[in-house]
This record gives structure tokens, C-alpha cells and sequence, in this order.
């Protein structure tokens, strides 16, 4: 009786042993399923490419300006001039949205480069506000 009690504690605890290995090679390889495991570069650049297929697919991205006026067309196009004289070097359109016309600086891509542009004219336009527009 005792050797047979002794051959089942012994094959329960060789059982228990080979169980718990198994499960600790299981939980270090994170795969329980038999797939190669990715490594970090190579989710990145899935993201990447999931982000590149998105915008391939959705054309129209935020864009921001500067509007430098809001208002009649004859005083948007003086504040025009008036810009173009002062900074030569930044692209200044008038767009009309009705019922007002508009003096913007167009197409920053981001809204800190906005800002840092804001912060050079204000002195000299100081009702001019960033806005963010779809392209």
C-alpha cells in the first residue's frame, strides 16, 4: 500500500513539475499559440503604414492660418497691402466666405509654426487670431 501511494505522490508531483515548467516557458515567450512574436520595430512600422494607408485614403488634413482681418472687402485688401510691405516673405491671401472677406496668412502645418508667426506680427496687426481650416 505504502509503494503505491509512493508511485502516485511521485507522478502527481513529476506531473505538477512538468505543468508548471510549461506554463513558465509559455508566460517568457508571451506566444501561446505558435506565431513568431513581433519585435518593437516591427510594430512601429505597422503603425506607420496604417497611418501612411490612412491618409492616403482621407485627402483633407488640418491646416492652420492666420487671419489678419475680418470684414469689408475694400479694408481687407488695404490690410493686405499693408502686410505684404511689412513681412514680403510669408503668403497672404484675401478669400471671400460670405457675408465677410477674409485676410489670412495661409498654410501652416502645424499650430505651433502658427504661433511662432503670430507672435512676430502682433505688434503690428493686433487683431490677428490662428484658425484652424480642412484642405
Amino acid at each position: 500500500m505504502k509503494t503505491l501511494l509512493r508511485k502516485y505522490i511521485l507522478v502527481f508531483l513529476a506531473a505538477l513539475f512538468v505543468g508548471v515548467f510549461s506554463l513558465q516557458a509559455q508566460v517568457i515567450d508571451g506566444n501561446q499559440e505558435g506565431e513568431p512574436v513581433e519585435t518593437e520595430d516591427e510594430k512601429i512600422n505597422k503603425l506607420v503604414e496604417k497611418k501612411r494607408n490612412y491618409y492616403a485614403l482621407n485627402k483633407s488634413f488640418n491646416v492652420y492660418k492666420i487671419q489678419l482681418y475680418n470684414g469689408y472687402e475694400d479694408q481687407a485688401y488695404k490690410v493686405l497691402s499693408a502686410f505684404r510691405a511689412k513681412y514680403p516673405e510669408y503668403d497672404v491671401e484675401v478669400n471671400y466666405k460670405s457675408p465677410e472677406w477674409k485676410t489670412q496668412i495661409v498654410f501652416f502645418r502645424s499650430r505651433m509654426q502658427a504661433d511662432r508667426v503670430l507672435n512676430k506680427i502682433r505688434d503690428n496687426f493686433v487683431g490677428a487670431i490662428v484658425i484652424r481650416d480642412k484642405m
